[in-house]
């Protein structure tokens, strides 16, 4: 597990060097797992499919569900890769916005800190 782990943070540092260590991590082995190998989403009966999805879609907090389960049609790789790359967009684009608001933030605070000096020019 440990050496999972640093793989993966590795791979995150290269994309966000100021990202933390999880403080806890929980790593799965499907192959391993006899109750759950091969398995794969299905629609129940007497329940909306429809509704489940875009009630998980929402996301819980700093949580995404993705995975073929979370397709119109599921039961597929392409269902995984498709709602996996949907809320890897997603959370991209909330950092990229926090991201934003804080140099934002930060732009504001220099400006009204910083005093000019008379006859400089000043660039953007």
């Amino acid at each position: 597990d440990d050496k999972i782990l640093e793989d993966v943070m590795k791979n995150l540092k290269a994309m966000y060097p100021t990202i933390r260590k999880p403080d806890n991590t929980i790593i799965t082995r499907w192959g391993k797992e006899t109750t759950a190998r091969g398995s794969y989403a299905f629609k129940k009966v007497n329940r909306s499919w429809d509704k489940d999805r875009e009630n998980l879609k929402k996301g819980i907090k700093r949580l995404w569900f993705a995975g073929e389960a979370m397709y119109s049609t599921p039961g597929t790789t392409i269902a995984a890769w498709e709602t996996g790359t949907l809320a890897a967009r997603s959370m991209a684009s909330i950092l990229k916005y926090q991201r934003n608001i804080r140099v934002g933030r930060e732009r504001r605070r220099a400006d009204i800190t910083a005093t000019p000096i008379p006859g400089a020019v000043y660039e953007n």
